[in-house]
C-alpha cells in the first residue's frame, strides 16, 4: 500500500455545465472541477508514490496510475483505508498508460513497449529486440474505438509508431525447463544432478541455475519452485534463474520447478530429490544406541543396588549370627554361674560365690559391649569416619583409663566426612578393639599413639606403643587367634594388615582400606 506524495492537487470532474456564450466563437463546454487532496487518503504506513506520469479509468471507478520510481499502482479512491495497491514488476520507471481491453494494458517505459495482463498479473516486454525503436516515451494516442483497426501510437524523438493490439502475435512456445547448474557451498557440483542429491548435514547451502529451454523472449521467461518439506507454497522468482536455500535442516525433500514463458504458458514441473543427511547424534541409530547405553546404565545400577543390598543383608545376618552365638552362650554361662553361685550361697561358700559373681559380672558387661557395638554398627548415621573416631577415642579412654597408660589419638579434618560402608566400620572397629586389648594386655607400654589418615584415596589407621615390643617373625604374642582375626577382617574389607614390631622397640599395627 503506498501514499501518494509529491502532488499537491488532483482535480477530478465533478460535473459538466454546458453554458452558451454569446459571442462568434464555438460554444465551449464549460466544466467546474472539485478539489480533492490526495494526502487525506493516504494509509498511515505507506510509503510515497512520487511523480505520477498517467493515468486510466476502470469501469469499477478505480485507476491505474503510473510513476516514474514506483512502478504500476492501482488506485482504489472509495478505499479511504488503502487506497493504492503495487503491482509486482521490475519495472519502476513508467510513463504514458493506455487500456486496449479489460484485461490489457500498454505502458511506454525507458526499456521499451510494456504490455500488462490484467488476468495473467503479468508483464511482456517489447524492446529493441522486437523491433521496436529506442526511446519511446511520452503518453499514448489512439483511434477512438475498440475496432479491428484499433490503432496505439507512441512517439519517439524523430517521429511515432503504430500498432493494433489486436495483432500482436502471443508466444505459445511452452518452455521445457531443467536445472543446469548446481553450486554446494558455492563450489561448483554439477555431477550431483545426474542422480537423487545426496548431501552431509554440513553441506547444505544450496544454490541452482534453471534453464528454461524456449528460443522465444526466453529473457522474460520466469521461474516458480517450491520445495517440500520447507514451502508452503509455489515461490515466484520472476525471470531470475537463481534459486538459493541456505541453512537446509536434514530431512527428505522434493524441489519442484516450472517456467512460465512472457505469455503465461507454463512447462510441466520437474521433480529433483535432495536428501541431507543428519548428524550422528541425531539418527535413528544413534537414538536406538543411546536408548540401549541408557537401559543397560539403568539396568547395571539396579543390579549394582541388589548386590548392594545382598551386601548389606549378607553383614546385618553375620552381625545377627555374631550376637545369638555371642550373647547366647554368654547368657547361657551367666545361666549356669547363677545356678552355681544359689549353691555356692547355701554353702556358705563366700570366696566361691564372689568368684562366681565377678564371672557373671564379667559376662553380663561383655554382653552390654557386644550389643552396644552391634547397634552402632547398623545405625546409618555412624558411617563417617568423625562417628567412628568419637567412638574409637571414647573406647581408649576407657580401657587406657583404667590400665594407667597415656594415649593420643588424631584425625585429619579433611577426611571426617568421608563414607565407610556398614562392614568397613564394624571390621575396622573390631581390628582396633583386638590391637587395644592386646596392649593392654601384653605391650607393658605408657604410650600409644593412634591415627586415622588417608593417601591416595586410602583410609589408614595406624597404632604405634612405645612397649617392649617382640620379634614379629618368630614370635606370636596374641596365641594365633588374635593375629588371625585381624588379617581375616583386613581381607574381609579388601585391605592390608601389617604387623612391626622389635624387643625393645614397641609394636606398630597399620590396617589400610
Amino acid at each position: 500500500m503506498s501514499a501518494l506524495q509529491g502532488i499537491t492537487k488532483v482535480f477530478i470532474p465533478d460535473q459538466i455545465d454546458f453554458k452558451k456564450y454569446k459571442t462568434n466563437q464555438p460554444d465551449i463546454p464549460r466544466i467546474n472541477f472539485t478539489y480533492k487532496s490526495w494526502a487525506k487518503l493516504n494509509s498511515e504506513n505507506s510509503s510515497p508514490i512520487t511523480n505520477v506520469y498517467d493515468i486510466v479509468e476502470n469501469k469499477d471507478s478505480s485507476f491505474w496510475i503510473t510513476t516514474q520510481g514506483s512502478g504500476l499502482i492501482k488506485f482504489f479512491p472509495d478505499n479511504k483505508k488503502n487506497p493504492f495497491t503495487s503491482v509486482a514488476t521490475n519495472y519502476k520507471s513508467l510513463q504514458g498508460i493506455i487500456k486496449t481491453d479489460e484485461n490489457n494494458l500498454w505502458i511506454t517505459s525507458s526499456n521499451g513497449l510494456i504490455n500488462y495482463n490484467i488476468k495473467n498479473n503479468r508483464y511482456k516486454l517489447y524492446d529493441k529486440s522486437n523491433g521496436i525503436t529506442e526511446n519511446i516515451g511520452g503518453y499514448f494516442f489512439s483511434s477512438n474505438s475498440f475496432t479491428n483497426n484499433y490503432i496505439v501510437s507512441a512517439g519517439f524523438d524523430g517521429g511515432f509508431i503504430s500498432f493494433n493490439p489486436k495483432n500482436i502475435l502471443e508466444d505459445t512456445e511452452i518452455p521445457s525447463v531443467k536445472i543446469t547448474r548446481l553450486w554446494v557451498l558455492d563450489s561448483p557440483s554439477d555431477s550431483l544432478l545426474y542422480s537423487p542429491i545426496k548431501l552431509m548435514h554440513n553441506q547444505n547451502f544450496l544454490k541452482f541455475y534453471l534453464s528454461a529451454n524456449c528460443f522465444t523472449n526466453n529473457e522474460q521467461t520466469s521461474y516458480q519452485y517450491f520445495l517440500e518439506g520447507i514451502d508452503e507454497k509455489w515461490r515466484d522468482n520472476q525471470t531470475n534463474p537463481l534459486i538459493t536455500y541456505t541453512n537446509l535442516p536434514p530431512g527428505n525433500f522434493t524441489l519442484k520447478i516450472k517456467a512460465i514463458n512472457s505469455n503465461g504458458l507454463e512447462s510441466d514441473p520437474i521433480s529433483y530429490s535432495i536428501l541431507i543427511t543428519p548428524p550422528f547424534y541425531k539418527t535413528n541409530w544413534f537414538y536406538f544406541l543411546m536408548a540401549v547405553f541408557v537401559g543397560s546404565i539403568i539396568y547395571f545400577f539396579y543390579q549394582y543396588r541388589i548386590q548392594q543390598f545382598l551386601k548389606l543383608q549378607e553383614v546385618r545376618n553375620k552381625i545377627a549370627r555374631d550376637l545369638h552365638d555371642d550373647i547366647g552362650s554368654t547368657l547361657g554361662s551367666i545361666h549356669l554361674y547363677s545356678q552355681i553361685a544359689a549353691k555356692k550361697i547355701g554353702e556358705n561358700n563366700h570366696e566361691r560365690t564372689r568368684l562366681i559373681l565377678e564371672r557373671i559380672e564379667k559376662s553380663s558387661g561383655e554382653i552390654i559391649e557386644k550389643t552396644s557395638d552391634a547397634v552402632w554398627v547398623v545405625k546409618a548415621s555412624n558411617d563417617t569416619i568423625e562417628n567412628l573416631f568419637l567412638r574409637m577415642e571414647g573406647y581408649a579412654a576407657s580401657l587406657f583409663g583404667e590400665a594407667g597408660i597415656q594415649f593420643t589419638i588424631e584425625c585429619k579434618k579433611e577426611i571426617l566426612n568421608t563414607k565407610l560402608s556398614m562392614d568397613q566400620r564394624k571390621n575396622l572397629f573390631l581390628v582396633y578393639k583386638e590391637a587395644i586389648h592386646n596392649i593392654i594386655k601384653y605391650a607393658n607400654c605408657k604410650l600409644v599413639n593412634i591415627q586415622l589418615t588417608k593417601h591416595a584415596n586410602q583410609i589408614k589407621l595406624k597404632i604405634t606403643d612405645n612397649g617392649i615390643g617382640f620379634n614379629s617373625d618368630h614370635i606370636d604374642p596374641y596365641n594365633g587367634n588374635g593375629l588371625i582375626n585381624m588379617k581375616a577382617r583386613a581381607e574381609e574389607m579388601k585391605g592390608k594388615f601389617s604387623l612391626i614390631s622389635l624387643p625393645g622397640k614397641g609394636t606398630i599395627v597399620e590396617i589400610t582400606i
